[in-house]
């Protein structure tokens, strides 16, 4: 090696030095209200997530919801919200329109049945039961505290209360007529293989404790507010016949032949009180056959009649040919407080202290205990029903809302 070689400096490859790393800019902190955005966006997602969720599982526990009936039930009581916003605290709607449709007021409000069930509105407008009940000729029934629904000719009734179906039953043989008491009680009206009808009568637990086989077609059955009184009213040939049970007993204490008379109906008008309404006769007695009196009604069939605790009230047509309506009003007893003719007539209440009568573009009250006309008022034409609210108060029924009148106006 020589001594330029020696002296040589051997440098090393020079590194290959890392770029200079850009600049990053600095996270801005979020401030106070994007913080709330971004807890409102998050909270946001979870709802949506536990809304589909909640979905998935009210659809397969419950698909009843999503049926034709969910739907259609959903948008009635969308046309009820709507219907409420002009603040008419004297209309109640109920968005309904269907013939066959009976309404009844019931608690202040309105009770109604129809093809498809049984729906129960408060004085307010909002809808506090809905029962699916599918009836070809619906009908139904009140006392002070409970509803009773049926088809009539069917097989099938349902008993309820404001907000509660509270039991349903079927019977045997077609459905003729049904009556419930204040506690409870229920008398269901029904054909026989054994009798010419007979009646089913169910305590307050909805038991079947007794069955009334019937000689006779049964009109109706009335159950005494006091529940130890059963009153049966039936069609012969030879007349109408009235027999009184207590609750329990097979046979009747008490047996009234109403001959050559077609019985319409009848009542308890107190605890001990009956009243029966024939095609010719006004008929009160006591319960052990005692007679009170008998008001005529001159050959003049009844066209309406209330029965109840206020007493009797009995629409006749005295002249068919006319249009002119006699309108008898009687005590418990069947004594007549007074009586006076209409032109028109269609239907009639008696609550309270007021007696409405319903006639063709009119409604007019009368005083219950003098016969004092004290108000008339315009009606729209399609009305369809009258019923007493409680307290002298009265609904007018329509297809779609039921209008009310105040005792006191």
């Amino acid at each position: 090696m020589n001594e330029q070689e020696k002296n040589a400096v051997i440098l090393p490859e020079a590194a290959e030095l890392p770029a200079e790393a850009a600049p990053q800019p600095a996270e801005k902190p979020l401030g106070y209200w994007a913080k709330i955005a971004r807890i409102y966006q998050y909270t946001a997602r979870g709802l949506i997530v536990l809304l589909i969720l909640f979905v998935v599982l009210f659809a397969v526990l419950s698909p009843s919801a999503f049926s034709f009936d969910g739907l259609y039930y959903f948008v009635r009581d969308l046309g009820s919200a709507a219907s409420l916003a002009d603040g008419d605290d004297s209309v109640l709607y109920y968005t309904y329109g269907e013939e066959g449709m009976m309404p009844l007021a019931y608690h202040g409000g309105v009770a109604l049945v129809h093809g498809r069930g049984i729906e129960v509105y408060k004085a307010d407008g909002h809808r506090s039961l809905t029962v699916s009940l599918d009836m070809k000729t619906p009908r139904l029934t009140a006392s002070r505290n409970y509803l009773a629904a049926f088809d009539l000719g069917g097989t099938t009734f349902s008993i309820c209360n404001s907000y509660a179906e509270l039991y349903r039953g079927t019977t045997e043989f077609p459905i003729y007529g049904i009556t419930v008491s204040d506690t409870g009680y229920v008398a269901v009206i029904t054909a026989s293989d054994r009798a010419l009808s007979q009646v089913l009568l169910y305590d307050g637990s909805y038991n079947l404790i007794q069955r009334f086989y019937r000689g006779s077609a049964t009109v109706s059955v009335a159950l005494s507010d006091s529940g130890r009184y059963i009153a049966l009213l039936g069609a012969r040939a030879s007349g109408g016949v009235l027999d009184l049970f207590m609750l329990g007993d097979s046979e009747p204490f008490t047996t009234v032949q109403l001959e050559n008379e077609l019985p319409l109906g009848l009542g308890f008008t107190s605890s001990t009180t009956v009243a029966v309404v024939t095609d010719r006769v006004l008929h009160t007695l006591h319960v052990d056959g005692k007679r009170y009196g008998t008001v005529s009604f001159a050959g003049n069939p009844p066209t309406a009649f209330s029965i109840g605790r206020e007493g009797i009230a009995v629409v006749t047509e005295q002249d068919p040919t006319g249009g002119l309506f006699r309108v008898i009003r009687a005590g418990k007893k069947g004594d007549v407080a007074f009586e006076f003719t209409l032109a028109d007539v269609r239907a009639i209440s008696l609550t309270g202290d007021a007696l409405w009568t319903l006639s063709e573009g009119e409604l007019r009250l009368y005083r219950a205990k003098n016969g004092d006309l004290t108000a008339t008022h315009s009606t729209d034409a399609g009305y369809i029903g009258l019923s007493g609210i409680g307290q002298g108060d009265a609904y007018v029924f329509y297809g779609a809302r039921a209008v009310k009148y105040s005792a006191a106006n």
